[in-house]
């Protein structure tokens, strides 16, 4: 922002001047000198969300645009729709027949259906890559002898990307 650099300035309302070299003051270095650059001059400011000292995770860090002002690569985390199953379950691998945005989620047509084993309690989880994708636990909604629907909170265009469905059904 304002004032209080080496070229001198009124410091914004509110702030406080920092002493010029000129007025008697120490000169901070600037980014060409190996100081930390202005922020018109810098990349993105990174900024803590929440209040509280220790350490700070990933989940507490936004990046801001300094011209736009506009938050970088903020994605929530999502949700998953239901609790995994307790106990013992038969595990049941499935195709997806079709893949449909809801306004929140997705809805998915799995090859699957009562005659695999599927009971209407069961619930289930996307792979992307071998590993479980976020918020990608999937509950059954409807389930016929040959095939199942499910719904997911993971958008469309993550459950697009997945390597495997597993249904988990009791056992």
């Amino acid at each position: 922002g304002g004032g209080g650099g080496a070229g001198g300035g009124a410091a914004p309302a509110g702030a406080v001047a920092l002493p010029t070299a000129a007025a008697g003051g120490v000169a901070l270095p600037t980014a060409a000198t190996g100081g930390i650059a202005a922020p018109e001059e810098a990349g993105p400011t990174i900024v803590r969300t929440n209040d509280g000292g220790g350490s700070v995770s990933a989940a507490e860090v936004r990046t801001i645009n300094n011209a736009s002002g506009e938050v970088a690569n903020e994605k929530a985390a999502i949700t998953p729709i239901c609790d995994d199953l307790k106990g013992r379950v038969k595990k049941i691998d499935a195709k997806p027949l079709s893949i449909t945005p809801l306004k929140k989620g997705t809805k998915i047509k799995l090859d699957v259906g009562s005659k695999d084993g599927v009971q209407p309690s069961a619930v289930g989880d996307i792979y992307v890559n071998g590993k479980i994708l976020e918020g990608g636990r999937f509950r059954v909604d409807q389930i016929s002898e040959k095939n199942c629907f499910v719904t997911t909170n993971a958008p469309p265009e993550d459950v697009k990307k997945a390597s495997k469905f597993v249904v988990k059904s009791p056992d």
